[in-house]
Parts: C-alpha cells; sequence; structure tokens
C-alpha cells in the first residue's frame, strides 16, 4: 500500500469512528486540526497523482456523508481549501 492509500484508509477509519459531540468543542478542534495537517502534508509531499488520488478519496462530500455535521463554516472552507490544491486547481 502506497503513502496515499495508507493515508486515505487511516482518514476514512478515523471519520466512521469519531464521535462528534457539539458540546466537546476541544476533541472537535484536535480532530480537525489533524486532517487539515495531514491533508497540507499530503499536498507537500505526495506527486500529483497522489494527491489526486487523495483529493478524490477524501473529497469533502464523502466526508460529509460519514459524519454530517462535523465540518461547518470557516472549517468547511479552509478543507475544501487544501483538497482544491490536492486536486491542482
Amino acid at each position: 500500500m502506497n503513502p496515499a492509500e495508507r493515508l486515505i484508509a487511516e482518514w476514512l477509519e478515523r471519520l466512521a469512528a469519531f464521535a462528534y459531540d457539539p458540546r466537546n468543542q476541544q476533541a472537535h478542534t484536535g480532530f480537525y486540526q489533524s486532517l487539515l495537517a495531514a491533508l497540507n502534508q499530503a499536498a507537500e509531499t505526495f506527486s500529483a497523482a497522489e494527491q489526486k488520488t487523495v483529493a478524490e478519496a477524501l473529497s469533502f462530500k464523502a466526508m460529509q456523508e460519514i459524519q454530517p455535521s462535523l465540518f461547518v463554516g470557516k472549517r468547511e472552507k479552509e478543507i475544501k481549501a487544501v483538497l482544491r490544491r490536492l486536486r491542482g486547481e
């Protein structure tokens, strides 16, 4: 399994396992920052093909289907911006 596939598998699993609680902003913020850091690292270190694979597998729509209310407002915009960068837009 290449690094992009490992990243995708890890984050799909973590998204599915994360128990979102709107009253626990600290856990939510930590999870969000970890995801954003992983996506930014992928944008800096992966090849263009791997970046596109990550962006497609971890699209905002795919993440929303797993965790519908996890990323809203500013966080949604920041994640979408990183995903656009990964897609090469």
